[in-house]
């Protein structure tokens, strides 16, 4: 309880800070050089206390002008200063904590470290030795390191080579095409990758033209055109557009009438007469027939005349057969 007390004390006896004293913080922020840890599971950063002091010396505060005194003259000063903005929480004391390895670990590794050291020196001992003894060498042998080494020397040249008619191609297309197709062969043999990736992709193909700025400007064209269009304009469409309608509707209509009017073609011998009749009593009067309507007339026309001779020869017979009979009967 006596602690809480005295941090609460502490806390009222410092004053809010001034504006002068932001600045310098901030300043201290963004120019002292820090660096990041990990501290109770929380990414900090922190700076050492000599290099904010020399920070501080080297800002605007450690001149004077005119008509004010330079406020950090001396190292004491940015130190008395720094506890002032620590007293007021602008950062925090912290100490780092290096942890160590056990005594045995720690050996091991030495060991370790030593004996490829050991080792890293034999090999190269070896290797300066037997390329001293070269001339001593067996024939063959001699002639394998030499086409080996004349392989690695053609090897090197040629992607050397590649390297600069790739850089030749790339100019040459963009000369060409004014900067609008960008042409790479082996973009990767030049970066820091492994051997196989260097080699892969075998080229790379951009085009920054003007196709983009084109498509946006033909699509703005044509809303401005739309919008741009009259409400008279509007209004006479949409009155062609209710005309066009009704001629299609009185065609369908026509359409049905004609269908009715051939469906009625199959009525009665008696009805047809009758209409035959209407037509046939005004003289002056003349109608249109089609040539489908001529042919039933005449079909129906022949069709009455073989039934009209077909009841007169029954009549006939019947006659025939009554006068048979009367002169049997005398």
């Amino acid at each position: 309880m006596a602690e809480r007390r005295k941090h609460k004390k502490r806390i009222q006896e410092v004053s809010e800070p001034t504006k002068e004293e932001k600045a310098v913080a901030k300043y201290l922020r963004f120019n002292c050089p820090t660096k990041s840890t990990n501290m109770l599971g929380h990414r900090v950063d922190y700076f050492i206390a000599s290099k904010a002091v020399e920070c501080l010396l080297d800002s605007k505060w450690a001149k004077a002008t005119k008509g004010e005194e330079a406020l950090f003259t001396t190292r004491e000063s940015v130190v008395d200063y720094c506890n002032r903005l620590l007293k007021k929480q602008f950062f925090h004391r912290a100490l780092k904590v290096m942890k160590k390895k056990p005594e045995k670990d720690a050996k091991k590794e030495k060991e370790e470290k030593k004996e490829d050291k050991k080792e890293k020196d034999k090999s190269r001992v070896i290797a300066v030795i037997a390329a001293t003894l070269f001339p001593l060498w067996p024939a063959e042998m001699r002639v394998g390191v030499y086409y080996l080494s004349v392989a690695a020397g053609c090897f090197v040249a040629s992607i050397l080579l590649l390297a600069v008619a790739r850089c030749i191609l790339f100019l040459i297309i963009w000369v060409v095409t004014g900067g609008r197709h960008h042409f790479w062969f082996l973009p990767n043999l030049t970066a820091d990758v492994g051997f196989i990736e260097s080699f892969r992709p075998l080229y790379t193909h951009d085009y920054k033209g003007p196709r983009a700025s084109s498509k946006k400007g033909s699509d703005n064209k044509g809303q401005r055109s739309d919008s741009d269009k009259s409400d008279s304009e509007k209004k006479d469409d949409e009155e062609e557009d209710e005309e066009e309608d009704e001629s299609k509707e009185a065609a369908a209509a026509d359409e049905i009438k004609e269908g009715e009017g051939t469906d009625r073609h199959s009525d009665t011998d008696s009805d047809r007469r009758e209409e035959e009749g209407s037509q046939h009593s005004n003289g002056n009067d003349f109608e249109m027939i089609t040539r489908e309507e001529l042919e039933q007339h005449t079909e129906e026309d022949e069709e009455e005349e073989e039934d009209e001779e077909e009841e007169t020869q029954e009549r006939k017979e019947e006659g025939g057969s009554e006068s048979k009979g009367q002169t049997a009967e005398s």
